[in-house]
């Protein structure tokens, strides 16, 4: 009876991803895009994923190999991870690289740093989407894979975007908080933004041997209770520290938090795909609403509409202007990285240049006129070939700066689409509709 039950609720959970994605579709809400692909990954895997996000040096890596009781993911005094790695269960140990590109390699965990590691691939310079690790050590949770994932809140942005853009991903999340300090605003705004993704929410309190007994139970009545108001529910908060004199929080952990997950993966899993769906269905149902209410406006409605659209040309202007000002502040930056990059290869390039030139003289008209064009034209190639060349080794170095642009221009689109959503709301009367920000 539980067989068919499930089966029942798996062929209704399709009908209604079905529907989501023809609506999608057909209003072209691209937005909803990463959470209707995660509903159709998260329907097609067999397995789901236990994600560790959180602020950069909350332990995120460091728990993960003493979980796992054995050191793969590399860890460092200053944010390290920079790319998001997928550990499960493998016979033989097993890395594979996904690139943006489609492009994948094979590789050992002696070559995992220089993929995954901030300093080793600096703004994830090599384009790296994923890394996924095989190790024999997850035997004992079949079912689950583990996520490691960059620190959110640190210098380096493009980190903090990588966690948020893979967060809709997530199937269970545990999210790290250090204490100290033991919860931020950023770690309740993390959790309630993963609660759109996913019910299975709790919090993994690292470094707690920086606490006494007495601390230590001062912390956790704190997180928890602040838990409580902020999002209105409770939420599992477990300690943990890698130290030696603190096994008793791995086996605590495990016991009570790994092992139900892999008692009980079935049923589990249909939690996951029931409440991502929800989600998504009530992202589409707050668009549908605001194009109904938008279509049934009275004329005094549409009129209040335009005047209010009128106002709102300030508010654009005043973002325009900002994108302006990043601009002209960033050209001059770029200008200088560019410089930077290429005046060093300055001699190379000349030295290059005149063993080709005395190549290529003899082969020269005898006249002035003639001989003026043809070296003009030498010139020309020479150059362009000498410094595309150069381009494609230094490519990366080049690009750093504009891609520090484009996560610039990212987040003002953002601003500019929350305040854009907020008065849309106010002007539309939408108290019950939750109207994403990624809608519009």
């Amino acid at each position: 009876m539980l067989e068919e039950r499930w089966s029942e609720i798996t062929d209704c959970q399709q009908k209604t991803l079905d529907l989501v994605t023809r609506v999608v579709n057909t209003y072209a809400l691209s937005a909803l895009n990463p959470l209707l692909t995660s509903c159709r990954e998260a329907v097609r895997r067999s397995d789901f994923l236990v994600a560790v996000l959180g602020r950069f040096k909350a332990g995120k890596s460091s728990f993960l190999n003493h979980l796992i009781g054995r050191n793969i993911l590399p860890v460092g005094v200053v944010p390290v991870t920079s790319v998001v790695t997928e550990i499960s269960y493998g016979k033989e140990d097993r890395v594979q690289i996904q690139f943006h590109n489609g492009r994948t390699a094979q590789g050992s965990l002696t070559d995992l740093p220089s993929f995954v590691m901030e300093p080793e691939n600096p703004q994830n310079q090599k384009r790296v989407a994923s890394v996924s690790v095989q190790v024999p050590e997850l035997a004992r949770w079949p079912g689950v894979r583990l996520i490691d994932t960059p620190g959110v809140d640190s210098t380096f942005i493009h980190n903090t975007e990588t966690s948020l853009a893979w967060a809709p991903q997530v199937d269970v999340a545990l999210v790290a908080v250090g204490v100290d300090p033991p919860l931020s605003k950023q770690d309740i705004d993390l959790i309630r933004k993963l609660s759109t993704y996913t019910a299975h929410l709790a919090v993994l309190l690292t470094k707690v041997d920086l606490l006494s007994p007495s601390e230590e139970q001062e912390v956790l009545v704190f997180v928890r209770s602040q838990l409580k108001q902020a999002l209105g529910e409770e939420i599992p908060v477990y300690p943990y520290s890698t130290w030696a004199g603190y096994e008793h929080w791995r086996i605590h952990f495990q016991e009570a938090y790994m092992a139900p997950l892999s008692a009980d993966t079935d049923r589990r899993k249909q939690e996951i795909i029931s409440h991502k769906l929800a989600a998504l269905v009530a992202d589409c149902q707050s668009y549908l609403q605001l194009a109904q209410n938008a279509a049934e406006a009275s004329q005094s409605k549409r009129l209040e509409f335009r005047t209010q659209t009128v106002v709102q040309k300030e508010f654009v202007a005043d973002t325009r202007l900002s994108m302006q000002l990043t601009a002209r502040q960033a050209m001059a930056g770029i200008r200088a990285s560019i410089s930077n990059e290429l005046l060093p290869n300055e001699r190379i390039i000349v030295q290059e240049l005149l063993e080709s030139f005395a190549q290529a003289k003899p082969d020269f008209p005898r006249n002035f006129g003639p001989m003026l064009a043809a070296f003009e034209n030498w010139l020309q190639m020479a150059l362009t070939t000498s410094l595309t060349d150069l381009s494609e080794r230094k490519r990366a170095d080049l690009a750093q700066p504009v891609a520090g642009l484009q996560q610039q221009y990212q987040r003002l689109l953002q601003a500019f689409r929350d305040q854009l959503s907020e008065r849309t709301m106010a002007l539309w009367a939408l108290p019950c509709a939750r109207l994403n920000p990624r809608l519009l």
